[in-house]
C-alpha cells in the first residue's frame, strides 16, 4: 500500500489506512521525538499527540506521498512545544522579607 492509498482509506474511515500509516512510521517518529525530548515516556506522549494532530489534519495534506516528512514536522513541532512547556519557568514575584 502507498501513502496515497492509505490516506484515501483513512479519510474514508477505513482502519487499514490508519494502521498502515501508523505502523510504517511509528518507530522512526518515536526516535525522532526521543532525539528532541531525551526521555522515553515523554517521547511516547509526544508521538501520541503528534498522531492525533496528524489524524485531525489528514484532509489538509496536499501531497499524500509526502506524509512521512509532513508527520516528521508535526513530531518535531510537538516535541518543541513539549520542551517549551516543560522548560518554561514561572517568574517568582514574591518579595523577600528579612
Amino acid at each position: 500500500m502507498t501513502f496515497t492509498e492509505a490516506i484515501n482509506k483513512a479519510l474514508n474511515g477505513e482502519a487499514s489506512g490508519f494502521d498502515f500509516l501508523y505502523n510504517s512510521t511509528k518507530n522512526n517518529k518515536y526516535y525522532l521525538a526521543l532525539k528532541y525530548v531525551k526521555n522515553e515516556e515523554t517521547a511516547k506522549d509526544v508521538l501520541q499527540e503528534a498522531y492525533i494532530r496528524a489524524w485531525k489534519n489528514l484532509d489538509k495534506l496536499k501531497e499524500p506521498e509526502k506524509f512521512d516528512s509532513w508527520l516528521s514536522q508535526i513530531v518535531v513541532n510537538t516535541a518543541k512545544n513539549e520542551l517549551e512547556k516543560r522548560n518554561h519557568t514561572q517568574l517568582d514575584l514574591r518579595v523577600e522579607t528579612g
